[in-house]
């Protein structure tokens, strides 16, 4: 890497190649290669990198470089790498296999159809079970050996010339030749490449696997040659979609911009004045604007009109295509300026890609929603556990029959704590028990009782308790994590040292305001000396509790201020896109299933941060969410509407609306359903069908059920 980095503008040039300390200089002529050479020595130097003279030629017509032999038309195989080759031993182990195979690796390129010819050897290599050594094998190591030994010599491209391109593809393997030219007008090859196919593909059909055989083909041509399958069914043949093939920009593209340029105004004007070479009819030169192939062009690249659907053509080919990928706004534009340019470029790929609903759905979201916090605010008359939150900290390790801790915190108090072991199955009888015995006895009947305040996902409606688990799980951690069978036994001491601990927000300890006063934990060092008298206390106590109470003010208004974002609620009927972080789809990867579903339409305002959506009804979840969860469809001019949602076609006098694919599937036999995606409609729409639905798409359904091994 540190010589590729020293070396990248030359390397970018294409006047040298580098592998480790190797360096290859070459050139046309004499002249220019002293210049590259003179180059690649001054950044040697420049970096204190030195050369032996005796490990270095300069000037030669023939040099080795990587075990190959290299002529100014052609390059070979060194036959010093070669010696012995006839003489090589059949391998008995896999790895004097392995040792053999990985010498042939290297000099793959030279070797027609290698990997058909080296399959039964590579497959032996996987193989778990004892070594079996046959005829296939044999004739096999004998073919690469008289391979090697025929010394193939392959022809240096040139970029300049036309290249032929042969495909072909076997039941294991695929693989291509590329041929040109030669000085003596001889079609000979530039290199071989061929790759084994996985166990899935082999059991493709022959014209599937003749599809995999094709590498690269940017487009028809009189040299084309196509094998003649005409006695075959026309149903054993699948036409693929045009976005698999790699190839030209579409020349139509080409025409439509010169029908623009020439309809457009300015653009014709620019045209004339550059085709008869009279002086610049606007304020500003013209020296930047040129023609090429009957096209107007502004530093060198292609002008593009004020024509909406043709940059919408554009960037749909460099945005949308599998060879790009969607790519973030930066990317598309420095793509499409390789090539293209119009004023407002740049805000023209934002809009377009802020509203194209594959990248909202699919790409992770860097912006959520953040809506302020709303914090629940605290009774004045409240004393302590009048008010209190529950929760329960479940699937903890069984301790004195005990699987599960009840935690009741004094919410708009104290913060004190209360503890109850308890066990997951418990019901709301079993609740109210734990309260009247652990609670009840000691502070009375509470007026208000928090629990299950969150919408779905939301846990920060009652922070507080969220935050007591934390700690209490942390103590836990701390003093069970070797014994966690005892967490139960621990639980007084746990409940105590919560209690005695300064809290955070009231700036005293639950105790405090409480009791008045902190219980001894351990022997003072001092023994008090004085005690107050009642009235004291009792004002004491008043005291800390107006003091507390005003600190729970405090600290609300404080968070409520640092957690304030920009927020603006939805609307009744605006579309939102709901986070599929918390949805699971049977039998679909969560690594690649989308990152939002949608778009789906408020149904219900409930408050300025829940809302109630319009869901599948076959997903059967509670339909509110928090303004987190949400986040606004956008649907930009730039980019135009993202779902055509085409009317039903007429089939047998009924509507049927065609399936774009499979999403997932669950049930088996007669039960199992599949979950569908329409075309041109979004994924708020998707719906479960049955296996008889499928009577007009029955080549989705088989295919699914393929991949699937249904």
């Amino acid at each position: 890497m540190f010589m590729n980095d020293i070396f990248q503008i030359i390397i970018t040039e294409e006047a040298i190649l580098i592998y480790m300390d190797n360096i290859l200089i070459f050139s046309d002529n004499l002249e220019d290669l002293h210049h590259k050479t003179n180059r690649v020595l001054n950044v040697l130097q420049d970096n204190n990198l030195f050369l032996k003279p005796e490990k270095c030629v300069f000037e030669v017509q023939e040099v080795k470089f990587l075990g190959m032999i290299i002529h100014p038309d052609n390059i070979h195989m060194d036959p010093v790498k070669l010696v012995g080759i006839q003489q090589w031993p059949e391998p008995h182990t896999v790895k004097q296999l392995c040792s053999f195979l990985g010498f042939c690796n290297f000099y793959h390129h030279f070797i027609p159809n290698y990997s058909n010819i080296a399959y039964p050897l590579n497959k032996l290599t996987c193989t778990n079970g004892p070594w079996k050594w046959n005829e296939l094998h044999v004739n096999a190591f004998a073919t690469l050996k008289d391979l090697f030994s025929s010394q193939l010599i392959l022809l240096i491209p040139n970029k300049t010339k036309p290249f032929i391109l042969e495909t072909d593809a076997s039941k294991v393997t695929s693989g291509a030749v590329l041929y040109q030219t030669n000085s003596n007008g001889d079609l000979q090859p530039c290199g071989f490449i061929s790759e084994a196919f996985g166990p899935a593909q082999q059991r493709y059909k022959v014209y599937d696997r003749e599809l995999l055989g094709i590498i690269y083909i940017p487009g028809a041509d009189s040299l084309s040659q196509q094998s003649d399958y005409g006695t075959e069914p026309d149903e054993e043949q699948t036409l693929l979609p045009d976005t698999l093939f790699i190839g030209r920009i579409d020349v139509d593209l080409h025409n439509h911009i010169k029908d623009a340029q020439t309809t457009n105004q300015l653009a014709n004007t620019i045209l004339c004045a550059k085709t008869l070479n009279i002086p610049s009819p606007f304020k500003f030169s013209l020296d930047d604007w040129t023609i090429d192939s009957d096209l107007l062009l502004f530093c060198k690249h292609i002008y593009i009109p004020d024509n909406k659907d043709l940059k919408q053509q554009i960037l749909h080919l460099f945005h949308d295509l599998p060879s790009f990928g969607h790519p973030s706004i930066f990317k598309t534009t420095s793509l499409i300026h390789q090539h293209y340019w119009w004023p407002g470029l740049t805000i023209f790929v934002k809009n377009f890609i802020n509203g194209c609903t594959t990248c909202q759905q699919m790409k992770i979201n860097t912006h959520p929603t953040t809506p302020p916090l709303t914090p629940i605010p605290a009774d004045p008359s409240t004393l302590p556990f009048q008010s209190v939150s529950i929760d329960f900290i479940t699937n903890l390790p069984l301790s004195n029959s005990f699987d599960s801790l009840m935690v009741i915190v004094d919410h708009d108090s104290s913060k004190g704590i209360v503890l109850c072991p308890c066990n997951k199955t418990i019901d709301a009888l079993g609740t109210a028990l734990l309260y009247h015995q652990n609670v009840y006895c000691h502070f009375g009947l509470p007026k208000c009782i928090k629990s299950k305040l969150s919408t779905t996902y939301h846990p920060q409606t009652d922070g507080q308790t969220e935050q007591a688990n934390q700690e209490i799980e942390a103590y836990l951690h701390i003093y069970c994590g070797t014994a966690p069978n005892t967490w139960a036994e621990s639980i007084p001491d746990l409940k105590f040292s919560h209690n005695l601990q300064t809290h955070s927000v009231t700036k005293t300890s639950p105790f405090n305001i409480i009791l008045g006063y902190n219980p001894i934990p351990i022997p003072p060092a001092i023994e008090p000396t004085n005690l107050p008298s009642l009235s004291e206390r009792l004002h004491l106590l008043s005291t800390i509790r107006k003091e507390a109470l005003a600190a729970h003010d405090l600290a609300q208004l404080h968070m409520a201020h640092h957690t304030s974002h920009k927020f603006t609620p939805f609307k009744l009927g605006d579309k939102v896109w709901l986070e599929a972080t918390h949805l699971h789809f049977p039998n679909q990867s969560h690594k690649l299933s989308p990152k939002q579903e949608g778009p789906f339409t408020i149904e219900q305002v409930l408050s300025p941060l829940n809302y109630c959506l319009k869901l599948l009804k076959a997903w059967q979840i509670h339909p509110v969410f928090h303004a987190s969860l949400l986040t606004p469809f956008a649907e930009t001019d730039s980019h135009g509407p993202s779902f055509t949602q085409p009317p039903p076609d007429l089939i047998d006098g009924h509507e049927e609306f065609e399936i774009k694919a499979i999403i997932s599937h669950s049930g088996n036999g007669k039960r199992r359903k599949y979950l569908i995606k329409w075309k041109g409609y979004p994924s708020s729409a998707n719906e479960w069908l049955k296996e008889i639905d499928f009577k007009n798409a029955p080549k989705i359904l088989n295919n699914y059920k393929t991949l699937h091994f249904l």
